[in-house]
């Protein structure tokens, strides 16, 4: 036995690249849904940042991959998550935003597979899911009564006042902002939008764990703003800013140019079980970008590289 994570002391079979990176363990204070959720959305919250490798608000479709091979997932189940990943992610962009994360885990569970793995080896956090979920589904039933998968406004008022009773007072701004009055009168409320709108009032209420987790993750690049004003043209002029940062950075000679050597100098920080995979994906991909083939990448290439290393979660690494 070795010391691990809060939880005190790590058993066989537990990942402790996974439990140091969420770091805490589920303990619901009752079993009511209220209770379950509160420490389930947190546990999930805390999962979904970790496999956010390059903390940009989105699981790519590798970051998610590499993550589920990291938690001993192959196979069948590999499979089976890659099917249910597809499925969820609504937009078809190849990567899930919270609200489809949230989906996935559902879906998961609902399938009738086990969430110890996915938590490394914690089995207080995955049992606390597994069970705010399925309590959940069967309050769900109640409500979407012609199982379209989907809430009309009384209904989900309905579903808030008698199950989160003591969470229903701060209800109403977070259904007003995820739920708005235009689009009630059109449209029932979709079950991703379902998850989306509980996981903010959970963060919202007042001692809550899960205001702690980055508010970042519910950012919408499309939402609102058009042009300059855009909330997605604001994301690129950030990041765009971060990358001339980072570049700069790496420049050590100040020629406007770097070199494999530079980069792989920040490699070296890294731990030394990590170091040899990040190394061989950053070769291959300076290869890639390197149009002139003098070893070297200007600002362009530099973001070309980037962009492929945030594709498989080793832009932050």
């Amino acid at each position: 036995l070795v010391k691990a994570h809060s939880s005190g002391t790590m058993y066989h079979g537990q990942n402790p690249k996974i439990l140091h990176g969420i770091g805490y363990v589920a303990k619901a204070q009752s079993e009511t849904l209220q209770a379950l959720l509160s420490e389930a959305f947190y546990v999930l919250g805390k999962l979904y940042m970790l496999m956010d490798r390059d903390h940009v608000g989105l699981i790519t479709f590798n970051n998610f991959i590499h993550f589920m091979h990291d938690a001993g997932l192959y196979g069948e189940q590999i499979t089976k998550m890659q099917n249910i990943f597809v499925g969820v992610d609504i937009d078809r962009n190849g990567t899930l935003d919270l609200a489809e994360f949230l989906c996935m885990m559902f879906s998961w569970g609902a399938s009738g597979e086990k969430f110890d793995k996915i938590f490394g080896g914690c089995m207080e956090n995955a049992l606390v899911v597994d069970h705010a979920f399925r309590i959940m589904s069967m309050a769900w039933a109640k409500y979407d009564s012609d199982r379209s998968q989907a809430l009309e406004y009384s209904e989900l008022i309905g579903f808030l006042k008698a199950e989160l009773p003591d969470a229903f007072s701060f209800a109403t701004a977070v259904v007003d902002e995820i739920y708005p009055e235009s689009i009630r009168s059109v449209h029932p409320l979709p079950f991703r939008s379902f998850m989306h709108l509980l996981f903010l009032l959970f963060q919202r209420l007042p001692g809550s764990k899960s205001s702690q987790i980055d508010e970042k993750i519910h950012e919408e690049p499309d939402k609102g703003g058009a042009g300059p004003q855009s909330a997605k043209w604001k994301l690129y002029v950030s990041a765009f800013a971060g990358l001339e940062a980072d570049f700069m950075s790496l420049d050590k000679s100040k020629d406007g140019m770097i070199d494999i050597i530079e980069i792989s100098q920040l490699v070296d920080l890294r731990p030394t079980y990590e170091k040899l995979d990040i190394l061989t994906r950053l070769e291959n991909k300076f290869r890639m970008v390197d149009e002139d083939r003098n070893n070297t990448l200007d600002f362009y290439e530099f973001v070309a590289l980037a962009f492929l290393m945030v594709q498989d979660g080793t832009y932050s690494e």
